[in-house]
């Protein structure tokens, strides 16, 4: 089976940051499925779809999960473990 290539998030948990190690300018947002936040690379980062959550009435975006900045940082070893 073929891994889903996009990620849904919830629109209004999105949040421009700058990552510690390369400086890039991120979007942070929240993973629908699981909740926890996630870097997309703000250069590369674009919302394919929205749709309405019946349950809550939030906004939910479809990202690309390759734009995930975790994916291109150099120096993303430094956040793991937890550290970030």
């Amino acid at each position: 089976m073929a891994r889903e290539v996009t990620i849904e998030i919830y629109a209004d948990t999105r949040q421009t940051g700058q990552c510690r190690a390369c400086h890039a300018t991120l979007q942070w947002a929240v993973v629908v499925k699981s909740g926890a936040r996630l870097p997309f690379t703000n250069d590369t980062f674009a919302v394919l779809s929205k749709r309405i959550e019946e349950e809550t009435g939030r906004i939910v975006e479809r990202a690309d999960r390759r734009t995930n900045h975790w994916a291109t940082c150099p120096g993303r070893d430094l956040f793991r473990g937890g550290s970030e």
